[in-house]
C-alpha cells in the first residue's frame, strides 16, 4: 500500500468510526413519554365489544385513518369506573368522525367478555391489549400509581390527557371528562 492510499484508508476509517459514535450519542427522536402534543402510540388491541368486535386493531391508527377525533381510555383492568366512563362515551362517538375506545391491559378475556355483555356497545369499542399495563405504563412515563389514562386525540395527536389513580376516577371526574369530550368530539371543522 502506498503512503497516499494508506492515508486515504486511515482517513476513511477514522471518519466512519467518528460518525457512528456521533450517531450513538444523539438522543432518541421518538420520546416514549405521553403528553399533550405527542402522538398516541401504536398499541394492538383485540376487540371484545362494539363495532369492531372479533377483530383487532390499533385505536391510534384507526382514528388517524379516518381523519377523525377520538376518546381513548387506557385502563389497567375492566373495573366499574372504567366501564362507567366507557358507557358514558357511547352517545358521544359515532365510529366515523368521532371514535371511542376502552383499552384494557390486565383483565382476562373471559372476564372482559362477561362484563361487556351487560352493556349495549354500538359506538364504543372495547378490547384487551397484548401488553401488560406495567410495561406499557412505565414505558410511557406514567407514575406506577396511575390506573387510567384518558386521551382526547385529533388524528394521532394527543390534545388532552388525564392520568388518574384508582380512587380518582369518581362519577364526578367521569362527568367532567365526558363534558370536555363532548365539546371536543363535536364535528371538527373541515380539514384542508
Amino acid at each position: 500500500m502506498t503512503p497516499r492510499i494508506r492515508l486515504l484508508f486511515v482517513s476513511a476509517l477514522a471518519s466512519a468510526i467518528s460518525s457512528s459514535i456521533a450517531v450513538a450519542d444523539e438522543p432518541s427522536k421518538k420520546d416514549p413519554t405521553l403528553k399533550v402534543g405527542s402522538e398516541l402510540p401504536f398499541v394492538v388491541v383485540d376487540f371484545a365489544a362494539g363495532p369492531h368486535k372479533g377483530h383487532c386493531g390499533c385505536p391510534s391508527a384507526m382514528i388517524n385513518n379516518h381523519d377523525a377525533r377520538g376518546l381513548v381510555i387506557w385502563s389497567r383492568t375492566a373495573d366499574d369506573a372504567a366501564m362507567r366512563l366507557a358507557a358514558g362515551t357511547e352517545d358521544k362517538v359515532d365510529g366515523k368522525n368521532a371514535h371511542g375506545y376502552l383499552v384494557v391491559f390486565d383483565t382476562p378475556e373471559e372476564k372482559l367478555a362477561a362484563q361487556v355483555k351487560t352493556g349495549e356497545w354500538k359506538n364504543m369499542t372495547i378490547g384487551i391489549t397484548r401488553h401488560t399495563s406495567q410495561e406499557e405504563f412505565a414505558k410511557r412515563g406514567f407514575d406506577p400509581k396511575v390506573t387510567y389514562a384518558v386521551f382526547l386525540v385529533d388524528r394521532k395527536e394527543i390534545k388532552s390527557l388525564w392520568t388518574l389513580r384508582a380512587d380518582e376516577l369518581t362519577k364526578e371526574k367521569s362527568d367532567s371528562i365526558l363534558k370536555d369530550a363532548a365539546a371536543f368530539l363535536k364535528p371538527a371543522p373541515e380539514r384542508k
